[in-house]
């Protein structure tokens, strides 16, 4: 709990300061959680180890709950505004661009990336007519949690 808080209480010490690229660094714990929004009203949950690098840029993990592994996350900051992929491991990647808010937390949104078009991508399914194009978006939201 007392770990938990000085965690939270150090993200917001750091988001408090003025805001420009490279200013905040450092190794960032969160839960994460994915809300589909067309579609399935269950999120998908896991945890994200990221690290800041102090010229912007991001790199660490993620943890999808119920399995052991680590799938590799790459992306930036600027400021307040994040971006990174979450990469597919044989799946289509994960893009997620969001805002951190003075509590620690990272609010966005996510899409799938099958072909690098963001929102409309093509699905790996193959039907009579060709490809089918789909929108795979997700409300995106991560809560600052104690290294685990």
């Amino acid at each position: 709990m007392i770990a938990r808080l000085i965690a939270t209480l150090a993200i917001a010490a750091l988001l408090a300061a003025p805001a420009v690229a490279g200013q905040i660094s450092g190794d960032f714990h969160y839960t994460t959680a994915l809300n589909q929004l067309y579609g399935s009203s269950v999120p998908w949950t896991g945890a994200l180890d990221l690290h800041v690098a102090p010229d912007g840029i991001v790199n660490g993990y993620y943890h999808p709950a119920g399995e052991r592994s680590f799938v590799p996350v790459t992306g930036g900051l600027d400021g307040h505004r994040i971006w990174f992929d979450i990469q597919g491991a044989g799946r289509a990647a994960l893009h997620v661009s969001g805002t951190l808010g003075a509590n620690g937390t990272i609010d966005g949104s996510a899409w799938r990336s099958y072909s690098g078009l963001a929102g409309a991508t093509v699905s790996p399914m193959s039907y009579p007519f060709g490809p089918v194009l789909m929108t795979n978006r997700f409300a995106f939201t991560a809560a600052p949690r104690p290294p685990s």
